[in-house]
């Protein structure tokens, strides 16, 4: 009986629940503050590509892209892409190939951000979409 009052007393003891430390609290606030704002700044150009892909696609699926030339076909996805609310988009990130009976849209492009101070993240992005030509 002696040793059950020992245990007892151990874990009634309030001194030794103390919970959080002020300092373990603050890591805690400022790790999901960084991980926030890296969210905050990402996701929104992960948006802006799915919609570029998006725009691609629809682009490529016109029945007559084969008909069209390279600017004709530049210029329908910067129609795309502005109708999406996608204003910063360069041209000179569109690459078109004809090749075998193919056309290949590739779009190779890198997005900067300022995350904080002299901290910035760069995503790249490479898509590639084909359709057959087609001979008419």
């Amino acid at each position: 009986m002696g040793r059950m009052r020992y245990i007892e007393n151990r874990w009634s003891d309030s001194r030794r629940q103390g919970g959080a430390s002020m300092a373990g609290t603050l890591v805690l606030l400022l790790l999901g503050a960084a991980v926030l704002t890296v969210v905050i700044k990402i996701v929104p150009i992960y948006i802006d590509s799915w919609t570029i892909r998006e725009a691609a696609e629809k682009v490529m699926e016109a029945d007559d892209i084969a008909r069209q030339g390279d600017r004709e076909i530049v210029s329908r996805l910067q129609s795309q892409l502005n109708i999406n609310g996608i204003r910063d988009f360069d041209s000179k990130n569109i690459v078109i190939k004809r090749d075998r009976g193919r056309l290949s849209l590739i779009l190779d492009y890198e997005v900067r951000t300022h995350i904080v101070k002299n901290i910035d993240a760069v995503l790249s992005f490479n898509n590639q979409f084909e359709t057959s030509l087609g001979r008419d």
